[in-house]
């Protein structure tokens, strides 16, 4: 006899992120880690946080609650990606910002990235490398993958808010001439 009431419906992804929203509507999200005081449909934007460290989830997600954002996190490109694709087009529009870390096990950033680039619905995304180092080859990768930036660890808080502010400015725009 199988222990049915720890399955995860087969309609639903398996709980592999979490979010700052108090009455997140997107099921697969871990209803544990909620600070929010907004609901999600009151959240105008929001981010996706990708990195194997929770201590750089934690930061990063701290200066992002700062900026009225919601938050969601992932521990591997992986997952982000599988959920990226699955979710709603209303609460895919509201993603503002992807911040991914560059060194992860099995899909590094640049893989992440690439897999985001070839999809119609997500190429568009604004993304954000995050890396303890970057070399010449690597930047000139990020260049031809128009990312929209990227952060040197360690780094200061200041560099994701500016990361954000361009993000959105950049997100205004397009919403307003409808690209």
């Amino acid at each position: 006899m199988t222990d049915k009431k720890n399955e995860t419906p087969p309609s639903q992804p398996e709980p592999v992120a979490s979010s700052t929203s108090p009455k997140n509507e997107w099921p697969a999200l871990d209803k544990k880690n909620k600070t929010s005081a907004a609901a999600p449909e009151d959240i105008a934007d929001w981010a996706v946080v990708v990195d194997d460290s929770s201590t750089s989830v934690n930061v990063i997600a701290g200066v992002l609650k700062g900026l009225n954002l919601g938050i969601h996190t992932f521990r591997s490109a992986s997952a982000a990606l599988k959920y990226l694709r699955e979710m709603p087009d209303d609460d895919f529009n509201k993603i503002a910002v992807v911040f991914s870390d560059m060194d992860m096990p099995n899909m590094n950033g640049l893989e992440f990235l690439t897999e985001i680039r070839k999809e119609p619905r997500l190429k568009n995304m604004h993304f954000v490398i995050i890396s303890g180092q970057v070399d010449r080859s690597t930047l000139t990768q990020f260049a031809l993958m128009k990312i929209d930036g990227y952060i040197v660890k360690p780094f200061k808080a200041q560099s994701i808010i500016d990361r954000v502010t361009h993000a959105l400015t950049a997100r205004q725009k397009e919403k307003a001439t409808g690209s």
